[in-house]
């Protein structure tokens, strides 16, 4: 009876916790490495427009900006006084409205680099990446289910590679240190 407990209680464990946690690492890290890829693919192709931009200012112009001032005075009389008044005329064109991006493309650019330093995509992609392999290769390792002591083993194991995953996560996320300067602890997982 013990020995079908212990089965059904492996089973239920691998379904309830292992699955479910093997499903959300490779979620997360496709979602993370496309969100990094489009960050990268992203910055460059605004970068890469702002440089055709400006090459075609720069032809169209012989690199000036073209903005007419002009300026009209006229003298009125106002309680035995003269006033000057200067009116400013700044036409608006095609040039100034492509200057004008060639100062804000740059910062779209830096603002998608930026928060693609901020959320660390690669790190956490490679991180639950890692985290799935060694989940896998512990929850296939094979298991006598008649050994009690080996089934509460395999599940201290199992939680302690998922804890140390979400220690590293938060340490990552955190930019406090690594999980191994949390711990105390320095391992190499090669």
């Amino acid at each position: 009876m013990a020995d079908q407990r212990s089965q059904e209680l492996l089973a239920y464990y691998q379904e309830e916790r292992v699955n479910k946690q093997l499903t959300f690492y490779v979620k997360r890290a496709k979602k993370d490495g496309r969100m990094d890829l489009w960050m990268r693919v992203g910055a460059g192709l605004l970068l890469l427009f702002n440089g055709l931009l400006a090459t075609i200012l720069g032809i169209s112009q012989g690199q000036t900006i073209n903005a007419q001032n002009t300026q009209t005075a006229e003298a009125r009389t106002l309680d035995s006084q003269t006033l000057e008044e200067t009116t400013t005329t700044v036409t608006i064109n095609g040039n100034t409205i492509l200057a004008v991006l060639l100062v804000v493309i740059p910062a779209l650019s830096t603002g998608l680099l930026s928060i693609r330093s901020l959320y660390q995509f690669e790190s956490t992609k490679y991180l639950f990446e890692q985290t799935k392999k060694r989940l896998r290769k512990k929850s296939n390792e094979p298991l006598d289910p008649n050994d009690q002591n080996a089934l509460i083993t395999r599940i201290l194991e199992i939680e302690e590679i998922i804890a140390a995953e979400n220690q590293q996560w938060l340490a990552t996320v955190s930019e406090e240190g690594s999980a191994d300067d949390i711990n105390g602890t320095a391992t190499n997982n090669n």
